[in-house]
């Protein structure tokens, strides 16, 4: 990413938009940001952070000025990859009620040669565009761009656990440590709540298994063989009960044919009046319409008279009425044609006056425009007079403040020779204090050097002792541990097979006592449904017999009756229907009639009985199923415990469960002693090993200290050598130049220089400022001379409007008298308009009215006319037709009208009488062909009651049986069925508790993995090694061969001094400045690591502070460093106060601090 143009307002010190040029400000690849403490340096930084993400990196919540309510930020930056792409992005802020702040509105665009192009408009897409561009967070992005020095001079030096904590967050690691911890035991806990559910639902698939469900199919086969036997029985039964049915259907319907033959023999006598009574009917229908018709003829004669006479006096009135209306209309006419066109002159004058009128008003708000205008005109030119006057005062005090200004310019000024001796002597003066200073640092660190080598001598020999007694505790300990293992009482899959034997046991006992349990209550339950079935075989017999004996009594009574009926309907000659004979010699007594009453209460009797018969069949049915059904599951049970095998004692699964934990508790102790072995001698080899690696790094350090003393001794002579040459080059100085403090005459020189420059800075700013006063003057004048130009013109222009009202005003007075306003002329107008529409709409009433009363008149008259003649042609219509009323009746039988009308029925009455003339006879004929049909089919077969309920009890209960059967084929398909899904269902559940038990496994040996963050110092000290190699090769670059950066295989860094023939280095033994490039080169490379996760490169970092603790040679040494590093694709900014790295800036982005009534911090550029 290259940053090109950043604006910003109203964020921290800066009040007033600033807008920084990136293009210009990094021409020279290296550049500085210079300015006092608290004028706005780093907002500069914090205006990127703003625009880009939308907070700072030092998460401020109150970044507003705080004379402002709303900031803005506009940053412009390119991405350099295949094809160069622009991107803009603007954001608002503005505090809330909260005294927060909140985000406004905000755009993330690319610069397109077609235009800009919008690619979010919301705060959170606009963050994240810019994060999917640039491919970095806030945090990676500060931690890649500001480079702040003190924290990688820590980083060098820093050890153990805060050393770790800070490779955690610079690489972001903390995926590998506690999340990655905490992931692993949420997935554990997960799987194992899984495991537990799944051991749940294993544990109720109890009973499910092949050999079940190979009984269950075997019970289902046996059914399925029974119920076709029964269905064959149930198909020829069913045939028989059909055939049977039949033939006691037609013996029922042959008894009800007869009856219905009596009864409509008795109906005869009805009919034959009902016939006659529709004969006269028809006749009388013929003559309705011709009586109906002249009785509406009559009616209408008298109607039409009516109406006549109220005709003939309504044509009268109108004809007055017309008269009168005509003379009224010829009045209004003549009125009209001589008032209306003088009325119509008047109003044609009044509207040309109202037009003047309007035309004037125009005119007079022209006018009074104009004058306003040349008004403001005026005003303005006297507002310009007096800020020209303003202005020239103000030129004049600033031409005497530049020359006061370069008077004193003139007086600080100092001469180059001067400048550079005292440049020279403080150089020397800081030379020999800082090797003053570094005498004492290294007596100080070879003093701590031998005290040092003492203790770790000390430690060596206490180390060699611990080693010696931790070998021996080992040995003892895995003596231990051989003899524990050979007491162990068994292996846990030993205990486990003793558990399943102790379950399959138990199991089998609980079987085999539920089944005994079930067998008791089968046969319990058989001698019941026996009992019952025994007293209801009995009552059946007892109503069949019951039965039997009231349809013989029955029998006999119909017969008799039957008999007395015919004989009764018999008459001498007749031939008799049974026997044919036409002599009837026994005769019909009335005392031996039929008791109906008695036969129909045996009748009542004998169906209660039958119906009683059919529901103890039908229990009598479902209990034989149901005693049938429990003697199979009785017989399967039996067998089901007989295969269960030899019966299991009571209290043996208890004995064999107990034996179990007491087995489990020996085996836990054996296994927790093991453990407290296995762990006492896994801490004493740990403790061994950590001892022999602890002698060993004492050893070491302690030949390290020894080489390092020698190192220090030699670098304390060579430093005193140092100062004595130094010491004599300054007094020699002191000898040309009168001058003792070298380094105050130094600071009193860069005061001069920093006043100097102030005065220049201010002298540039005066000039600027009289210059755009000098514009500013020509400007004004230029001004005031065209509204001059303009105030003429305008009163011009009134004049010229002024003398076309007076015209106007002449021309009203000719049309209407006087000079009316147009409200009057308004009024003229409508009362003139008035009396023209009230003479049109009188003249147009009355021509109305009239012709309104000339059509009444007319269609009056013609109606009389026509009333008159339909009269007289109704009256001859009326004697016609009375005279051929009268020959139709006589034709008809008649005698009069009214026997005529008499004998009128109406449609729905004749329709009735027909249908039941027709009904009769169809019922007649059809009873007839029944009663032969019936005979035909009977053909002297016959049915007993006795042999009829036979049949159907046979029916019922075969039928009870094969649905018996059906159901108990349903339920052993079901649950052969469920069981072969339940034991898919359970094989499912043990394949998937298989998995979750090898997951745990894989889970707990990565717990141990990941366990103490070792993973974490692994991945980091890996990551470690490739940066310090980087860092090596930029610290060999700006160091100009003299120094590399090393890793050890822990991490800590080792630093190369090239100058000593790659000699090994802690990095607490550098200088200052050799601190500095260390720590640049090492914060240089991780900027460089973090940057890989970047979609695009960053071309720019800034180095924030860090140079202001160094002294003059560091400073010099770090800066020829830092110029190295820029190059066309790495720009470097500088952000500090040290007025000689300013001096030595290329490119300098200059910030003025705030002052109070003067605006806020602003920025300029300079070079």
């Amino acid at each position: 990413m290259k940053p090109m143009l950043l604006k910003i307002k109203g964020i921290n010190s800066f009040l007033e938009e600033q807008s920084i040029d990136f293009n210009e400000l990094t021409q020279g690849g290296l550049f500085g940001i210079f300015g006092p403490t608290g004028s706005g340096k780093s907002t500069i930084l914090d205006g990127i952070t703003l625009a880009l993400y939308g907070k700072i990196s030092r998460n401020s919540t109150n970044y507003i000025n705080v004379n402002e309510e709303k900031a803005s930020v506009f940053y412009e930056f390119i991405i350099s990859g295949t094809e160069e792409k622009t991107y803009q992005v603007t954001r608002e802020f503005k505090r809330n009620n909260n005294d927060g702040i909140n985000q406004g509105k905000c755009r993330f665009l690319e610069v397109k040669p077609e235009g800009l192009e919008v690619l979010a408009d919301k705060p959170g897409d606009v963050t994240r565009c810019c994060e999917d561009v640039i491919g970095l967070s806030l945090t990676d992005f500060t931690r890649t761009v500001v480079l702040p020095q003190g924290k990688f001079s820590d980083f060098l030096k820093l050890e153990g656990k805060p050393r770790r904590e800070m490779l955690e967050r610079l690489f972001n690691l903390s995926k590998y440590g506690d999340d990655l911890t905490n992931r692993l035991k949420s997935e554990r806990i997960k799987e194992t709540e899984k495991l537990h559910r799944l051991e749940g639902s294993i544990s109720s698939y109890q009973g499910v298994s092949a050999e079940a469900l190979e009984e269950k199919t075997m019970e289902f086969e046996t059914n399925h063989q029974n119920l076709e036997a029964h269905l064959r029985g149930y198909e020829n039964i069913t045939q028989s009960l059909a055939e049977a049915q039949t033939l006691w259907d037609y013996h029922q319907e042959l008894i009800i044919a007869i009856e219905l033959s009596n009864q409509l023999a008795n109906r005869k006598s009805q009919i034959t009046q009902k016939e006659n009574q529709l004969a006269q009917g028809e006749k009388a229908q013929g003559a309705a319409p011709a009586i109906d018709a002249l009785e509406s003829l009559n009616r209408e004669i008298a109607e039409l008279s009516t109406r006549l006479q109220s005709q003939k006096e309504l044509h009268a009135v109108l004809l007055a009425e017309k008269i009168e209306v005509e003379k009224s209309f010829d009045k209004i006419a003549h009125q009209k044609n001589e008032d209306l066109p003088r009325h119509r002159e008047s109003l044609s004058r009044i509207i040309d006056a109202i037009a003047l009128k309007t035309e004037d008003s125009v005119l007079e708000q022209e006018i009074r425009s104009i004058e306003e205008q040349r008004q403001a005109c005026a005003n303005n030119n006297r507002i310009l007079e007096e800020d020209k006057k303003s202005l020239d005062q103000g030129m004049m005090q600033k031409k005497e403040s530049i020359s006061r200004d370069l008077e004193e310019e003139k007086k600080l000024r100092v001469g180059v020779e001067y400048r550079d001796k005292i440049n020279q002597g403080a150089e020397i003066s800081d030379k020999i204090k800082l090797l003053n200073n570094e005498l004492e640092v290294h007596q100080t660190r070879r003093d701590k050097n031998r005290l040092e080598t003492e203790q770790l001598e000390q430690q060596s020999r206490e180390l060699n002792e611990k080693q010696a007694t931790l070998e021996i505790n080992s040995q003892i300990y895995g003596q231990t541990r051989s003899d524990h293992e050979k007491t162990k009482p068994c292996t846990r899959e030993e205990l486990q097979q003793l558990r399943d034997e102790a379950h399959r046991i138990r199991t089998l006992y609980e079987k085999q006592k539920g089944l005994k349990e079930d067998t008791k209550n089968k046969n319990q339950k058989i001698d019941d449904l026996n009992e019952k079935l025994n007293k209801k075989n009995t009552a059946r017999k007892v109503l069949i017999q019951e039965a039997e004996n009231l349809r013989q009594v029955i029998a006999a009574l119909e017969n008799e009756n039957l008999g007395a009926r015919l004989r009764d309907r018999l008459h001498q000659g007749e031939p008799c229907p049974v026997c044919g004979a036409t002599e009837h010699p026994i005769q019909y007594h009335p005392e031996k009639q039929e008791d109906t009453a008695k036969l129909q209460e045996l009748k009542d009797d004998n169906l209660i009985k039958e119906n009683t018969i059919t529901a103890l069949n039908s229990e009598i049915s479902e209990l034989t199923g149901s005693l049938k059904a429990e003697r199979d599951n009785l017989l399967i049970q039996e067998t089901e415990l007989h295969h269960l095998g030899e019966l299991i004692p009571a209290g043996q699964p208890e004995k064999l469960e107990n034996k179990n934990i007491i087995m489990g508790v020996d085996i836990g102790s054996w296994e927790d002693r093991q453990k407290e072995l296995e762990t006492s001698h896994s801490q004493c080899t740990q403790e061994l090993l950590t001892v022999t690696g602890d002698f060993k790094a004492k050893t070491a350090a302690l030949k390290f200290l020894k080489n390092q003393a020698i190192e220090m001794t030699a670098a304390i002579n060579q430093k005193m050598e140092t100062h004595s040459y130094q010491k004599d080059a300054l007094d020699k100085l002191m000898e040309t130049i009168p001058i003792i403090d070298f380094i105050g005459e130094k600071t009193k020189l860069r005061e001069k220089d920093t006043r100097r420059n102030e005065l220049v800075l201010s002298l540039e700013n005066q000039q600027n400022y009289l210059a755009r006063d000098q514009e500013k003057l020509a400007v004004i004048n230029d001004s005031i001379s065209k509204l001059q130009g303009q105030i003429r013109e305008y009163a011009t222009v009134c004049l010229e409007k002024m003398k076309q009202r007076q015209d106007k005003k002449k021309a009203v007075v000719a049309k209407v008298g006087e000079d009316l306003n147009l409200l009057s002329l308004g009024v003229l107008k409508t009362q003139q308009e008035n009396v023209i529409a009230g003479i049109n709409e009188t003249w147009a009433k009355e021509n109305k009215r009239r012709d309104e009363l000339r059509q009444a008149y007319e269609k009056a008259n013609e109606l009389v006319t026509s009333q008159r003649a339909s009269l007289s042609t109704l009256v001859r219509q009326g004697d016609q037709n009375t005279q051929a009323l009268d020959k139709q009746l006589r034709a008809l039988g008649f005698e009069a009208v009214e026997h005529a009308k008499n004998a009128c029925i109406s449609e729905e009455a004749m329709v009735i009488l027909q249908s039941a003339i027709r009904d009769y006879h169809e019922a007649l004929v059809k009873n007839n062909g029944l009663l032969e049909n019936l005979n035909k089919k009977i053909n002297g077969r016959s049915l007993s009651q006795e042999q009829f309920t036979e049949i159907k009890n046979n029916y019922q209960w075969y039928k009870t049986q094969v649905e018996t059967l059906k159901d108990q084929q349903s339920r052993l398909a079901d649950g052969v069925k469920n069981l072969k899904i339940r034991l898919a269902e359970l094989q499912k559940y043990l394949i998937e508790k298989e998995k979750i038990d090898h997951l745990l496994g894989l889970i707990s040996d990565l717990e141990k993995l990941f366990a103490g963050k070792k993973f974490v110092e692994f991945v980091a000290v890996a990551r470690l090694k490739y940066i310090s190699i980087e860092a090596s090769k930029r610290l060999t670059e700006i160091s100009n061969g003299n120094y590399g950066l090393e890793a050890d295989v822990d991490g800590r860094f080792i630093i190369r001094d090239y100058k000593n023939g790659g000699a090994s280095r802690d990095p607490s033994t550098l200088s200052g400045g050799e601190t500095f490039l260390a720590s640049l080169a090492l914060a240089l490379a991780l900027s460089a690591e973090i940057q890989l996760k970047g979609r695009a490169p960053l071309e720019f970092f800034f180095l924030d502070e860090g140079f202001g603790s160094l002294h003059e040679d560091a400073l010099e040494v770090v800066m020829n460093s830092i110029e190295m590093l820029h190059h066309d694709k790495l720009k470097v900014g500088i952000i500090s106060h040290v007025e000689s790295i300013k001096n030595r800036m290329p490119v300098k982005l200059i910030i003025t601090a705030a002052e109070a009534g003067a605006g806020g911090s602003r920025v300029r550029i300079e070079r």
